[in-house]
């Protein structure tokens, strides 16, 4: 319900619907389980002690299954990250990657 996406699968004619199955294989393991712990627990994990390197992959996961809240999070998390270090690589991801909070921010430190 969390998941305009899975829902989609579910109620469709997909593939998903018939076998009761999801297969991903473009999201790594301990990245999902972050995903699914949202979606079931309905609240994000305690980003704060994610790493930038988890928090990114999660954002994304987050937008391909329209995940908005936790998406949101990881851009706030993003954001309160931005260093004189990262703040251009942090913009030219998050331009690339449609994460526009996040690209904003990173542009405004800079």
């Amino acid at each position: 319900a969390r998941s305009s996406v899975f829902a989609a699968m579910f109620q469709s004619d997909m593939q998903e619907a018939a076998t009761k199955r999801v297969v991903v294989t473009d999201i790594e393991p301990p990245i999902f389980k972050q995903l699914l712990q949202y979606m079931y627990a309905g609240k994000a994990p305690d980003l704060r002690l994610l790493a930038d390197e988890i928090a990114q992959p999660l954002l994304l996961a987050a937008d391909k299954y329209d995940i908005q809240d936790l998406k949101d999070e990881c851009q706030m998390l993003l954001r309160s990250r931005i260093t004189v270090e990262n703040a251009i690589d942090t913009l030219i991801w998050a331009h690339y990657h449609s994460a526009t909070r996040l690209a904003e921010a990173a542009l405004t430190f800079v």
